[in-house]
């Protein structure tokens, strides 16, 4: 399917399937057909990530539970705080 999807002439490639393995198998095929391709891929936090961070350059990783949750505490306490982003190994709002 990836050979259809013509990626040298994409912009970018995102793997989202609830299965972290599967989408880490997407990214690393589509890299391996067209290295330069930007790919985003939805994962946790588990053995299978860490293990794939170790091997291939995934790239940027955002704890995206961690960023939302931050927001969303901050909010039900009463902030009025309207985004977050996390630098290094902080959360701002």
């Amino acid at each position: 399917m990836l050979r259809r999807l013509c990626l040298p002439r994409a912009r970018a490639l995102a793997a989202v399937t609830s299965d972290e393995v599967e989408n880490i198998s997407i990214v690393v095929a589509a890299l391996g057909m067209h290295a330069e391709l930007r790919t985003l891929l939805r994962a946790g936090r588990g053995e299978v990530v860490n293990e794939t961070r170790s091997l291939f350059a995934i790239g940027v990783v955002r704890d995206t539970f961690r960023i939302s949750g931050t927001l969303l505490a901050a909010v039900a306490l009463g902030s009025d705080a309207t985004g977050a982003f996390l630098h290094e190994r902080t959360v701002y709002l």
